[in-house]
This record gives structure tokens, C-alpha cells and sequence, in this order.
């Protein structure tokens, strides 16, 4: 049993001024202001524009409620989307309906529960503590450390989500961008068996299209013969041409070696750390970013499609929102351009 986490004592005021439109201050030094100009087109013009700009719409579009608004939040959908503002709301809209319509991925998730709790332990979703050569956060997955008869497939989806979503908390990793390390060894039929080919499918498109992050790395290490044609099916059929080009297979540990720097490893893959002390260092990293109650106040926000359907939005559905009625609702008149994902 997983000892439940005690809330600090300044969670309470954290969590309101989620909800406020609070006044940025960049504390992430040159390099990175550097960065995000050259990658994303930020600096404190667009930025701030921005922010004005998603706020406004947020409140007169009346369909998104209990929306957060702090700068952290809005910022993760300006800069997946290069501060092009249509297309961030159009992702904001897209995640928050992601959220509610699969709410036993996404709802109720936290470090206290000791499924979730036992997965990062294993080491099935964690992010190693040291950043790669690029200075990004690394998830990290241990397929074959789940356990088919005991850990369900929503519990395995949680613990991935609650990784993404503290590191999404940092700004470093929204302007960075994220590095994955899938250790695909020991994987068996059996644990197939979690999902079925339509979930996976699901999975897939919810999440490369929903969520704020970008991804600019993927290695497969040690994919059994028999997962190919499923690997060869969902990258070709559900992924971007951008992501599937991101995409690197090793046959073993000791070939992604030659790639990434094994000392940023746990020490089982070539480096100083052991798992269990990286695991529990990310354990910590999560209560210290109160994402217990973060992710509480998170699961209510919710988009309201029939009101969509009543403002012009012809499928009622998130992803299509701003192309039907920004002009007359919200006044844009085309000088935002759409820009592809990365």
C-alpha cells in the first residue's frame, strides 16, 4: 500500500492562480530564450500576444470551462504549435476533449495510486534524472515490467500520462522537447493481451495530436520479431511522417549505446544510477510539482460540444473549432497562418 501524499501547505494558493491570468516573467536565462526564438518563434511580443490572445478566446468562445489559464499551461500549446494562436487553441480544444472522452486514461490519476505507484517503480514510465546531449528530458519505458496479470491497461496509460504531464510543467522540456527510450525486450504475447488493435490505434492518434509535447527522438530498443508488423501498421497507418522519421531501432542496449550517451542511463543499460534509485527520484520529482492536485483541478475542465455545434462547428468535435466561427465570433481575419506540427 502506497502511503499517501501529503498536500504542502501552499498547494491551495498554487492551485488558484491556475485560474488567473498571471503576469509572465522569463526566468530561463539567454541560451534558452536563444532556442526559443530560433525553434519557436517566441520572444516577449508573441509571447505575450499570445497569452492576451488565448485568454480572450477562452472566455468568449464559452464552450471551454474551467479551463487553466496560467502562463505554464497556455504556454505548452504556443509553443507545439510555433505561436501560431488558431492552431494552439485548436490543440487546447483537442486536449481537453481527449481528456474527457477518455476519462479512466486521464482522470483520477495520481502517485497515490499504488498501481501507478508500482509502475513508475518498475520502471514502465519514468524520465531518467540527467538530461541527453540536447539538453532534453528522457521518458523512459520498460515494456516487459508490466505485469499482465495484475496491472490493467488504464493504470499503464495513467503512469504515462502523469509523466508527460509533470514534465510538460517544466518550460525547459516545452521548449526542448522530449527524448523517448522504449526497451521493448522480454515483451510477450501476453502482454498484448492489455490492448486491443483499436485501442492502440486510439492511443496513437489521441495522443500524437492532443498533447502539447514535442517529440524529437523515439528508440526502440530490442523489438521482438513478432511486435513488427504491429510496429510496421501503427507508425505507418497512425503516426506523422515527421514523428515516424524521429524513430530509432536497436537491436540490444548495448547498440543504443552508440547513440546515446550511456552515463545518462540507469545502471541495469550502462550507467551509475540503479533503476530503483532513479525511479524513486522521479517519484519525489512528482510530489515536489504537486501533480496530485494539479492534474485533480485538470480533470475539470471540459469542453461543451453541443454549444459547439450551436457556434457554426460542423462536426461538433474538437480539432475543426476555430476554422468555423473565429471570424465572426473571436475577429480574426487570417492574419494567424497555420503552421505544421513539431
Amino acid at each position: 500500500m502506497v502511503k499517501e501524499i501529503q498536500k504542502p501547505v501552499h498547494v491551495a494558493n498554487e492551485i488558484k492562480i491556475l485560474f488567473s491570468a498571471d503576469t509572465y516573467e522569463w526566468r530561463l536565462g539567454e541560451d534558452l530564450k536563444k532556442i526559443a526564438k530560433k525553434d519557436l518563434r517566441e520572444d516577449e511580443k508573441s509571447r505575450e500576444q499570445g497569452l492576451a490572445t488565448m485568454r480572450d478566446w477562452i472566455s468568449k468562445c464559452g464552450y471551454i470551462k474551467n479551463c487553466r489559464l496560467d502562463s505554464n499551461f497556455l504556454l505548452r500549446f504556443l509553443r507545439v504549435k510555433k505561436f501560431s494562436v488558431p492552431s494552439a487553441f485548436d490543440t487546447l480544444t483537442k486536449y481537453i476533449g481527449m481528456r474527457q472522452n477518455h476519462v479512466s486514461w486521464f482522470h483520477n490519476t495520481t502517485i497515490n495510486d499504488p498501481m501507478v505507484a508500482d509502475l513508475i517503480s518498475r520502471g514502465v514510465s519514468f524520465a531518467l534524472p540527467e538530461r541527453d546531449k540536447f539538453g532534453r528530458r528522457v521518458m523512459f519505458t520498460i515494456g516487459a515490467n508490466i505485469d499482465p496479470s495484475y496491472h490493467t491497461s488504464e493504470a499503464v496509460l495513467k503512469a504515462i500520462m502523469l509523466t508527460a504531464e509533470a514534465l510538460l510543467e517544466d518550460e525547459e522540456n516545452q521548449i526542448r522537447g522530449f527524448s523517448h527510450i522504449l526497451d521493448e525486450s522480454g515483451i510477450t504475447m501476453k502482454h498484448m493481451t492489455l490492448w486491443n488493435p483499436s485501442e492502440i490505434a486510439k492511443i496513437f492518434v489521441t495522443c500524437e495530436k492532443s498533447l502539447p509535447m514535442r517529440h524529437k527522438s523515439l528508440d526502440f530498443v530490442s523489438l521482438p520479431t513478432f511486435l513488427h508488423f504491429v510496429y510496421e501498421v501503427a507508425t505507418k497507418t497512425f503516426m506523422s511522417a515527421k514523428l515516424r522519421s524521429r524513430i530509432r531501432l536497436h537491436r540490444n542496449a548495448k547498440c543504443m549505446a552508440e547513440t546515446i550517451d550511456p552515463r545518462i542511463l540507469p545502471l541495469e543499460y550502462g550507467g551509475t544510477i540503479p533503476l530503483a534509485t532513479m525511479t524513486e527520484l522521479f517519484k519525489q520529482e512528482l510530489i515536489s510539482k504537486n501533480m496530485c492536485a494539479k492534474l485533480a483541478v485538470m480533470d475539470k475542465m471540459q469542453v461543451d460540444f453541443e454549444l459547439m455545434k450551436k457556434l457554426g462547428n460542423d462536426k461538433g468535435m474538437p480539432g475543426t473549432t476555430m476554422t468555423t466561427f473565429s471570424k465572426e465570433l473571436l475577429g480574426v481575419g487570417g492574419s494567424f497562418k497555420k503552421l505544421e506540427f513539431d
